[in-house]
């Protein structure tokens, strides 16, 4: 399963969504973890600088025909969207079209039925439930001084914040547990989700849609925090932990020359992926890669196509608990 959610807003349009493609044979729940960082899949495809495609649903283990028909007309979006309703009615897939000319505008496409929408708002796809229950976290959580965030950061938010719910054994309570299960409305759940992997973004240019580059730093689990407040008056939340085991994933865009390239990286697990221009049905998956730098350039060396990232985090991931006082004592 996944989410992409597509926003028309201030005459742009922004697409996100998430990287994870799920197993339903319970046997196979090792496999879907094994390869949620490891290989993520490309659910979001910028096909022409007008024109892009979501997708979402029981996908087929070869992705090769799909990755084809939406990149079958790339300057055709009339083209693009019968394809699309073709497929969604025969597969049961389902998608989101999204075009700039003659204006802004997406199409939610399922069971063979293209529905266009112009007017500012979102279109979702995919688990929708886990996206009207983010939305309910986050108003009951909304502190009362928080300040708005634009729609770009808001649909980012949507995604990340499920994303990194979890990403391996929990080291949650059982309080905690039972707490995820209420939100998620899944009695059996020790994990929640069926949303996960890396963040993927597309944004309106000035050239054209492009994807967006993301750097995410993964902190330790339960790290104690302390205040300590500073010489000029300031608070300082200082947090310490034995716990090394932290991870950056790297959301690598091409450039301009190449701009439908993108490419996933972990380098703490020594894997990336790279979805060449044009042609994301032939990935190159690594396996060995010393870093974030090194796949950059075989990349190159191998595809003659360049990809660049953010080499700081632009969010980071953590969980935060007081410092016991009497600890060190």
């Amino acid at each position: 399963m996944t989410i992409v959610i597509g926003s028309i807003h201030d005459n742009l349009i922004t697409m996100v969504a998430d990287t994870q493609l799920s197993y339903d044979n319970p046997v196979d729940d090792k496999r879907t973890r094994h390869e949620l960082l490891r290989r993520p899949t490309l659910k979001l495809s910028i096909v022409s600088p007008t024109l892009a495609v979501g997708f979402a649903g029981r996908m087929a283990a070869d992705l090769t025909p799909l990755y084809e028909a939406v990149y079958s007309s790339p300057e055709d979006i009339a083209q693009t969207v019968e394809t699309l309703r073709g497929r969604s009615d025969r597969f049961g897939e389902t998608f989101i079209a999204a075009t700039l000319v003659p204006c802004p505008t997406l199409w939610r496409i399922r069971e063979g039925i293209a529905v266009p929408v112009t007017l500012p708002g979102r279109l979702e796809i995919g688990d929708l439930q886990s996206h009207e229950l983010y939305l309910q976290w986050q108003q009951h959580h909304l502190h009362p001084a928080s300040a708005a965030v634009d729609e770009a950061q808001a649909l980012r938010m949507a995604v990340q914040w499920w994303i990194n719910i979890d990403d391996g054994s929990t080291k949650r309570s059982a309080e905690q547990r039972e707490a995820l299960r209420q939100l998620t409305g899944q009695e059996e759940a020790e994990f929640d989700r069926t949303i996960g992997g890396y963040l993927t973004e597309i944004i309106t240019t000035p050239s054209g849609f492009r994807y967006a580059e993301h750097t995410q730093q993964t902190l330790p689990d339960w790290l104690p925090a302390q205040a300590q407040l500073q010489p000029d008056g300031h608070l300082h939340l200082a947090a310490h932990s034995a716990d090394l085991m932290q991870h950056r994933r790297y959301t690598l865009i091409g450039a301009p020359e190449n701009r439908r390239a993108i490419g996933f990286c972990l380098p703490q697990a020594r894997a990336g992926i790279f979805y060449p221009d044009g042609r994301p049905w032939e990935p190159s998956v690594y396996t060995d890669l010393a870093s974030v730098e090194d796949m950059v350039q075989r990349v190159w060396s191998e595809h003659q196509q360049i990809l660049r990232g953010l080499r700081e985090p632009n969010y980071i991931v953590g969980y935060f608990e007081p410092a016991d006082p009497s600890a060190g004592k």
